[in-house]
């Protein structure tokens, strides 16, 4: 039978799987929804399709005019609530427990109830966990009622509403909603009150505050049971004294800057409007790594009240925080994260990247003060000590690189397919997969650089082949010194590199490795890099993380060293920057392209035979 294309199997049930609406990808925060059918029988699944479908479009009805209805939050609402609101509602919250215990026990317990009461609250207390989320549900009814009397209407998650759909396939998690709100029976442009999803930030705050209340509550109501009606709460939040310290010290401390009204995101968005000759990656990149830092504070903080000892704990926090490519819950926050880490205990973040983040929150509080909203920045002394070698990349041995370049796709491979490339056979690859590990290993230029190079980018200087590496068009360069330009070393020359170029220009092609797509960030190399490091893995090259496409780049500066350059010499040639007085003096580039081309020249790599390379070319 054959089925809708937007019927999959997965295992043993089918999933439908419907691509979001352009005009509400940005509203929902996601691209496809896909939900099970809860049925292996491909006719039942084609059945429930066509009616998952058709609910669907209603769901989607239904969004556009909970979008279309909002109202602008004229009204002060805030969606966070500050440390006295928060601290307000545990209060309330933990004298309403108190209270009905107490009326409880006026009306009597059974003794079975008493012991089974006794045997709940113990359970609770060993079972709540502060930073799960999952515990959450125990609150959501006082939660609800605190952001009822705020003004706002409470809302399920974006996965209770219409499951999580983050992923291209997702694990089973029930059937679609058999009954969705009726759209025409809402009024047309009618005013609503502002929507708080209870899977949101501001929410989970609350919920986080009052769990701690419960906690409090649970612990006198245990004295009770043994005739103890003395205990008092210790948890500051429950006493007020969290409050009034961090009241108390924001106004000893920062009188000439009082909080601002915005927020950390609302002034990093500012910030960022500022940085116009940015890339979009680094754009992105920076709000994100703000992002987790304003969710490691508390989205409320004042900028103005962020000290070195904030610096300090978030710091230690990110030397627990998982590495890329091991997170896979975009719901969860910073902290909860973590907490899921000390189970899994995927790799964390290197020193590398954590002095990155630093140094973004540093770039960050050097405008604030800038701009007179922040007095200080923490982040100055804090860095971590860069020197461990585990972070550092490796240079290639000799032995490495002949496992390399004798490998199929240097010396013929099955198949064009690019996960096959490692499977020896007849066919032979000339396209950027062959080129950029060799241009790399003989002009020492970073990856960026190479995929991004054009066709006229290849010119002849006083009659010299060189790569000419500028920013210009849509180009990005990592640093003004990485503008440059290397000659053509003689072993591309004998590999046919030239011919390749001219067969290119031939072609009338702008770029030189025209196939190379960018990615959704803009990146153009990020692709490349990842099947690169699949494919050294394959072929029994790569041995830890400290093996990359980047070792390229430490080989040719060793092989420069080792012709007898000093590193003066080799930044020339790698783009590395100069901070000697005399190197801002002048504007004639050190080396005539004939000198450089001597110098390159003298770059070998002893015992790396590339003979069959030659026949080949």
């Amino acid at each position: 039978m054959c089925l809708a294309t937007n019927i999959t199997r997965r295992g043993a049930r089918y999933h439908i799987r419907v691509r979001v609406p352009a005009d509400l990808v940005q509203y929902l925060g996601r691209r496809e929804i896909t939900k099970s059918l809860n049925t292996s029988d491909p006719r039942d699944a084609k059945q429930l399709g066509r009616s998952a479908l058709s609910k669907l479009d209603r769901w989607f009805e239904m969004k556009r005019a909970e979008r279309d209805s909002k109202i602008p939050n004229t009204n002060g609402l805030s969606e966070h609530l500050t440390m006295e609101q928060q601290g307000r509602a545990a209060r309330d919250y933990y004298e309403s427990l108190l209270e009905d215990d107490r009326r409880a026990r006026i009306v009597g317990y059974s003794k079975a109830e008493e012991w089974q009461s006794l045997r709940n609250r113990s359970a609770e207390m060993q079972r709540i966990d502060l930073g799960t989320g999952n515990n959450y549900v125990h609150v959501h009814d006082f939660a609800d009622t605190v952001y009822a009397e705020l003004g706002y209407r409470v809302g399920p998650s974006e996965a209770e509403d219409f499951g999580d759909g983050c992923a291209p396939y997702e694990a089973d998690t029930g059937d679609i909603p058999a009954a969705l709100p009726n759209v025409s029976e809402m009024p047309a442009g009618s005013p609503t009150r502002p929507l708080i999803r209870r899977d949101s930030l501001p929410y989970r705050e609350l919920c986080q505050a009052l769990l701690r209340a419960r906690v409090e509550a649970n612990k006198r109501l245990v004295g009770r049971d043994a005739g103890d009606y003395t205990g008092k709460p210790l948890d500051p939040l429950i006493t007020g004294a969290i409050v009034l310290e961090t009241a108390s010290s924001s106004a000893g401390q920062h009188e000439s800057y009082p909080p601002p009204k915005e927020s950390i995101i609302d002034l990093h968005e500012r910030y960022l409007s500022e940085r116009q000759n940015i890339s979009e990656e680094w754009r992105l990149t920076n709000r994100a790594i703000i992002r987790l830092f304003a969710d490691h504070l508390g989205h409320r903080t004042s900028p103005s009240t962020i000290s070195k000892k904030h610096i300090i704990g978030w710091k230690d926090a990110l030397m627990k925080y998982p590495s890329r490519g091991s997170l896979r819950d975009p719901s969860a926050s910073f902290q909860e994260i973590i907490k899921l880490n000390e189970h899994g205990q995927r790799p964390t973040l290197t020193i590398r990247t954590i002095n990155k983040y630093l140094s973004a929150v540093g770039s960050f509080m050097d405008w604030l003060v800038k701009n007179e909203l922040a007095q200080q920045n923490p982040v100055m002394g804090v860095y971590l000590n860069n020197a461990s070698r585990h972070d550092r990349r490796d240079p290639f041995t000799i032995d490495q690189l002949n496992r390399l370049f004798g490998s199929p796709l240097f010396a013929g491979c099955l198949s064009a397919d690019p996960g096959m490339m490692h499977r020896p056979g007849k066919l032979h690859i000339r396209n950027h997969r062959y080129w950029l590990p060799i241009l790399a290993l003989w002009t020492g230029a970073r990856l960026g650089e190479l995929c991004q190079l054009l066709v006229g980018d290849i010119v002849a200087l006083d009659g010299v082949e060189c790569l000419n590496i500028t920013p210009e068009g849509d180009k990005h360069l990592k640093n003004f010194a990485a503008k440059r330009f290397v000659p053509i070393h003689s072993e591309l020359r004998r590999l046919g590199f030239l011919e390749f170029v001219a067969h290119r220009k031939g072609s009338k092609a702008e770029r030189l490795f025209q196939e190379i797509k960018l990615d959704s960030l803009g990146r153009i190399s990020s692709g490349y890099s990842k099947w690169f490091s699949n494919y050294l893995r394959r072929i029994d090259v790569k041995v830890d993380a400290r093996v990359s496409f980047h070792s390229f780049r430490h080989t040719f500066v060793d092989a420069m060293r080792t012709a007898g350059f000093n590193d003066s010499v080799v930044g020339i040639f790698v783009g590395h920057s100069n901070n000697t007085v005399t190197a801002g003096y002048g504007e004639v580039p050190q080396f005539t392209p004939l000198q450089r081309h001597e110098i390159i020249d003298k770059v070998r790599y002893s015992g790396l035979d590339l003979t069959n390379h030659h026949e080949i070319a």
